[in-house]
């Protein structure tokens, strides 16, 4: 077998069908490489995002220094789950009930369905205590029954002036 050969052959691409954890961190995968069982296969992640994608993503598998006995998986991915909207420049979080976060040049876009979860300097907050609610509030050591429903206002003090989310 020629070195071209035996290099191209270091480099494949499976369908992964488990994952399970070592040690609770150390993450081991098991794929189908054309008709074999690749077992133990080591999941390299980048540094900083961890995540278990689901049996039928595709996986690329090295055999780093062309050692067969400790096959490593590069990258995963869902063509199903994997967002299909994103532009130039976008990046996005996912996962495989459709969530997604989208970072671009304009902010931070949540999903369809999420909650905003970020507070910047100058938001305006506002909390509304409902009718079944008891408040009672203290002025000058007296205390205060408010009518309710209430709605207080404000704004934000503190928090983050570079983060902006929106929906």
């Amino acid at each position: 077998m020629s070195a071209a050969a035996r290099l191209l052959g270091m480099i494949r691409r499976g369908v992964l069908t488990s994952s399970r954890l070592v040690d609770g961190a150390l993450r081991l995968v098991q794929a189908r490489v054309g008709g074999t069982t690749v077992d133990d296969v080591e999941l390299m992640e980048p540094y900083g995002l961890a995540a278990v994608a689901p049996a039928g993503a595709d996986v690329v598998i090295v055999h780093a220094g062309a050692d067969e006995s400790h096959p490593l998986a590069l990258a995963t991915s869902h063509r199903s789950h994997r967002p299909n909207t994103l532009t130039a420049g976008q990046v996005a979080l996912y996962d495989s009930t459709g969530k997604v976060v989208t970072l671009s040049t304009s902010g931070i876009q949540l999903g369809t369905g999420a909650s905003k979860g970020v507070a910047r300097d100058t938001d305006t907050v506002s909390v509304t205590i409902p009718a079944n609610t008891v408040a009672v509030g203290f002025s000058g050591g007296a205390a205060v029954m408010n009518a309710l429903p209430i709605t207080l206002t404000g704004t934000i003090t503190s928090g983050s002036a570079t983060v902006k989310a929106v929906d």
